[in-house]
Protein backbone atom coordinates (compact mmCIF):
# COMPACT_ATOMS: atom_id res chain seq x y z
CA UNK A 1 0.00 0.00 0.00
CA UNK A 2 2.86 2.41 0.77
CA UNK A 3 4.23 1.91 -2.73
CA UNK A 4 0.84 2.72 -4.22
CA UNK A 5 0.59 5.95 -2.26
CA UNK A 6 4.16 6.82 -3.16
CA UNK A 7 3.68 6.65 -6.90
CA UNK A 8 0.42 8.58 -6.72
CA UNK A 9 1.80 11.47 -4.75
CA UNK A 10 5.18 11.52 -6.44
CA UNK A 11 3.39 12.07 -9.71
CA UNK A 12 1.13 14.72 -8.24
CA UNK A 13 4.03 16.79 -6.94
CA UNK A 14 6.24 16.25 -9.95
CA UNK A 15 3.49 17.48 -12.19
CA UNK A 16 3.54 20.84 -10.47
CA UNK A 17 6.68 21.88 -12.34
CA UNK A 18 4.79 23.50 -15.21
CA UNK A 19 2.51 25.58 -12.98
CA UNK A 20 4.98 28.33 -12.15
CA UNK A 21 3.65 31.08 -9.93
CA UNK A 22 1.52 28.89 -7.69
CA UNK A 23 2.36 27.72 -4.21
CA UNK A 24 3.63 24.16 -3.79
CA UNK A 25 0.50 23.03 -1.94
CA UNK A 26 -1.73 24.51 -4.66
CA UNK A 27 0.31 22.55 -7.20
CA UNK A 28 -0.51 19.36 -5.35
CA UNK A 29 -4.24 20.05 -5.09
CA UNK A 30 -4.69 21.13 -8.71
CA UNK A 31 -2.68 18.31 -10.25
CA UNK A 32 -4.26 15.71 -7.97
CA UNK A 33 -7.66 16.69 -9.35
CA UNK A 34 -6.44 16.28 -12.93
CA UNK A 35 -4.93 12.86 -12.31
CA UNK A 36 -7.84 11.56 -10.24
CA UNK A 37 -10.26 12.56 -13.03
CA UNK A 38 -8.19 10.54 -15.52
CA UNK A 39 -8.13 7.53 -13.20
CA UNK A 40 -11.84 7.58 -12.46
CA UNK A 41 -12.73 7.95 -16.16
CA UNK A 42 -10.76 4.78 -16.93
CA UNK A 43 -11.55 2.67 -13.86
CA UNK A 44 -14.22 0.51 -15.52
CA UNK A 45 -12.26 -0.07 -18.75
CA UNK A 46 -8.74 -0.44 -17.34
CA UNK A 47 -8.58 -4.24 -17.33
CA UNK A 48 -9.59 -4.44 -20.99
CA UNK A 49 -7.59 -1.44 -22.18
CA UNK A 50 -4.83 -0.39 -19.74
CA UNK A 51 -2.85 1.52 -22.37
CA UNK A 52 -5.65 4.05 -22.70
CA UNK A 53 -5.04 5.13 -19.12
CA UNK A 54 -1.24 4.92 -19.50
CA UNK A 55 -1.47 7.36 -22.40
CA UNK A 56 -3.67 9.77 -20.44
CA UNK A 57 -1.38 9.74 -17.41
CA UNK A 58 1.73 10.09 -19.56
CA UNK A 59 0.15 13.07 -21.31
CA UNK A 60 -0.31 14.78 -17.96
CA UNK A 61 3.16 13.99 -16.63
CA UNK A 62 5.54 13.98 -19.59
CA UNK A 63 6.34 17.71 -19.59
CA UNK A 64 6.20 17.96 -15.83
CA UNK A 65 8.78 15.48 -14.57
CA UNK A 66 12.52 15.77 -15.12
CA UNK A 67 13.00 12.12 -16.00
CA UNK A 68 16.70 12.54 -16.84
CA UNK A 69 17.42 14.04 -13.42
CA UNK A 70 15.51 11.26 -11.68
CA UNK A 71 17.37 8.64 -13.75
CA UNK A 72 20.76 10.08 -12.82
CA UNK A 73 19.76 10.17 -9.16
CA UNK A 74 18.66 6.54 -9.19
CA UNK A 75 21.86 5.51 -11.01
CA UNK A 76 23.87 7.18 -8.25
CA UNK A 77 27.62 6.58 -8.51
CA UNK A 78 27.08 4.38 -11.57
CA UNK A 79 25.76 7.38 -13.48
CA UNK A 80 29.31 8.74 -13.79
CA UNK A 81 30.27 5.80 -16.02
CA UNK A 82 27.06 5.88 -18.04
CA UNK A 83 26.99 7.26 -21.57
CA UNK A 84 24.43 10.02 -22.28
CA UNK A 85 22.51 7.52 -24.43
CA UNK A 86 22.23 5.13 -21.47
CA UNK A 87 21.00 7.88 -19.18
CA UNK A 88 18.46 8.89 -21.84
CA UNK A 89 17.32 5.27 -22.23
CA UNK A 90 16.99 4.78 -18.49
CA UNK A 91 15.05 8.04 -18.25
CA UNK A 92 12.49 6.52 -20.64
CA UNK A 93 12.34 3.41 -18.45
CA UNK A 94 11.78 5.64 -15.40
CA UNK A 95 9.04 7.43 -17.32
CA UNK A 96 7.32 4.13 -18.11
CA UNK A 97 7.84 2.95 -14.53
CA UNK A 98 6.13 5.98 -13.05
CA UNK A 99 3.24 5.99 -15.53
CA UNK A 100 2.44 2.28 -15.36
CA UNK A 101 2.91 1.68 -11.65
CA UNK A 102 1.06 4.87 -10.79
CA UNK A 103 -1.85 3.91 -13.02
CA UNK A 104 -2.07 0.38 -11.63
CA UNK A 105 -1.78 1.61 -8.05
CA UNK A 106 -4.50 4.22 -8.40
CA UNK A 107 -6.91 1.76 -10.01
CA UNK A 108 -6.43 -0.50 -6.97
CA UNK A 109 -6.35 2.30 -4.43
CA UNK A 110 -9.36 4.38 -3.47
CA UNK A 111 -8.13 7.45 -1.59
CA UNK A 112 -10.96 8.70 0.60
CA UNK A 113 -9.33 12.01 1.46
CA UNK A 114 -6.07 13.88 1.02
CA UNK A 115 -5.07 16.62 3.44
CA UNK A 116 -2.28 18.83 2.08
CA UNK A 117 -0.50 20.57 4.95
CA UNK A 118 1.00 24.07 4.74
CA UNK A 119 4.30 24.29 2.88
CA UNK A 120 7.48 24.42 4.96
CA UNK A 121 9.77 26.93 3.22
CA UNK A 122 13.43 25.99 3.64
CA UNK A 123 14.74 28.80 1.42
CA UNK A 124 13.37 30.91 -1.45
CA UNK A 125 13.95 27.96 -3.80
CA UNK A 126 13.54 24.94 -1.51
CA UNK A 127 10.51 23.66 0.35
CA UNK A 128 8.89 20.63 1.93
CA UNK A 129 5.27 19.63 1.51
CA UNK A 130 3.63 17.11 3.81
CA UNK A 131 0.25 15.49 3.47
CA UNK A 132 -1.95 12.91 5.07
CA UNK A 133 -3.68 10.34 2.86
CA UNK A 134 -6.67 8.38 4.17
CA UNK A 135 -7.62 5.33 2.13
CA UNK A 136 -11.00 3.67 1.72
CA UNK A 137 -9.82 1.18 4.36
CA UNK A 138 -9.27 4.10 6.78
CA UNK A 139 -5.51 3.68 6.68
CA UNK A 140 -3.61 6.94 7.11
CA UNK A 141 -0.18 7.65 5.63
CA UNK A 142 2.09 10.60 6.37
CA UNK A 143 4.22 11.72 3.45
CA UNK A 144 6.89 14.39 3.09
CA UNK A 145 8.21 15.77 -0.19
CA UNK A 146 11.36 17.77 -0.86
CA UNK A 147 10.94 20.35 -3.63
CA UNK A 148 13.36 22.62 -5.45
CA UNK A 149 12.47 25.57 -7.64
CA UNK A 150 14.25 26.30 -10.94
CA UNK A 151 13.28 29.16 -13.25
CA UNK A 152 10.18 29.72 -11.17
CA UNK A 153 8.98 26.12 -11.48
CA UNK A 154 8.80 23.58 -8.66
CA UNK A 155 10.12 20.06 -9.12
CA UNK A 156 10.06 17.17 -6.70
CA UNK A 157 13.49 15.97 -5.58
CA UNK A 158 12.62 13.31 -3.03
CA UNK A 159 9.82 11.67 -1.09
CA UNK A 160 9.78 10.10 2.37
CA UNK A 161 6.93 7.77 3.35
CA UNK A 162 6.66 6.82 6.99
CA UNK A 163 10.42 7.14 7.28
CA UNK A 164 11.16 5.32 4.01
CA UNK A 165 13.28 7.41 1.63
CA UNK A 166 12.05 6.52 -1.85
CA UNK A 167 15.05 7.98 -3.69
CA UNK A 168 17.53 5.99 -1.63
CA UNK A 169 15.42 2.85 -1.97
CA UNK A 170 15.51 2.95 -5.77
CA UNK A 171 19.18 3.87 -5.79
CA UNK A 172 19.89 0.78 -3.66
CA UNK A 173 17.85 -1.34 -6.06
CA UNK A 174 19.83 -0.05 -9.05
CA UNK A 175 23.11 -0.67 -7.22
CA UNK A 176 22.06 -4.24 -6.39
CA UNK A 177 21.16 -4.91 -10.03
CA UNK A 178 24.53 -3.50 -11.13
CA UNK A 179 26.32 -5.96 -8.84
CA UNK A 180 24.11 -8.80 -10.01
CA UNK A 181 24.95 -8.05 -13.64
CA UNK A 182 28.66 -7.46 -13.19
CA UNK A 183 28.55 -3.70 -13.64
CA UNK A 184 26.76 -3.94 -17.01
CA UNK A 185 24.62 -0.79 -17.21
CA UNK A 186 22.68 -2.00 -20.26
CA UNK A 187 21.73 -5.27 -18.54
CA UNK A 188 20.79 -3.39 -15.38
CA UNK A 189 18.48 -1.05 -17.28
CA UNK A 190 16.79 -3.96 -19.04
CA UNK A 191 16.36 -5.94 -15.84
CA UNK A 192 15.05 -2.92 -13.95
CA UNK A 193 12.16 -2.99 -16.41
CA UNK A 194 11.65 -6.74 -15.97
CA UNK A 195 11.94 -6.57 -12.17
CA UNK A 196 9.12 -4.02 -11.97
CA UNK A 197 7.13 -5.69 -14.76
CA UNK A 198 7.08 -2.50 -16.79
CA UNK A 199 6.44 -2.78 -20.51
CA UNK A 200 7.77 -0.41 -23.15
CA UNK A 201 5.78 2.79 -23.14
CA UNK A 202 5.20 3.99 -26.68
CA UNK A 203 5.98 7.64 -26.23
CA UNK A 204 8.11 10.28 -27.86
CA UNK A 205 10.23 12.96 -26.28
Amino acid sequence: MIAKIAFFLLCCLSSSSVFAGQTADDFVRNTSDLLIDAIEASRETFDASPRTLYSKVDEILVRRIDHASIARGVMGKHGKAAHPEQVSRFAKVIRATVVELFSKAMIALHAKSIDVLPTEALSPTRAKVAMNVITAEDETFQLSFSLAQTDGAWRVRNIVISGINLGLTYRSQFDALMREHGGDIDATIENWRKTLEVTTLEASG
